[in-house]
């Protein structure tokens, strides 16, 4: 999988991630945290839709970090 990253940055109402997956894999998702590690979202990646977005006007203002996830890992 390749990430290219979330645009706009910063966001005020949404952001959105681009991603391509090229390999073999039964999963992948992408986890939205906060600077404490507690998750905001999580969202299912699949091979057709090379986009994911998100609704970034109900959090609250500050730094939020996403990690990719692939079969469990």
């Amino acid at each position: 999988i390749t990430v290219s990253g979330v645009f706009p940055n910063p966001a005020s109402t949404s952001a959105a991630l681009e991603y391509e997956i090229t390999g073999e894999l039964k999963e992948a998702k992408i986890i939205i945290s906060n600077v404490l590690g507690s998750s905001l979202g999580e969202y299912k990646l699949t091979r057709d839709a090379h986009k994911v977005q998100f609704n970034t006007a109900e959090f609250a203002p500050g730094i939020y970090f996403y990690t990719l996830s692939v079969d469990g890992k």
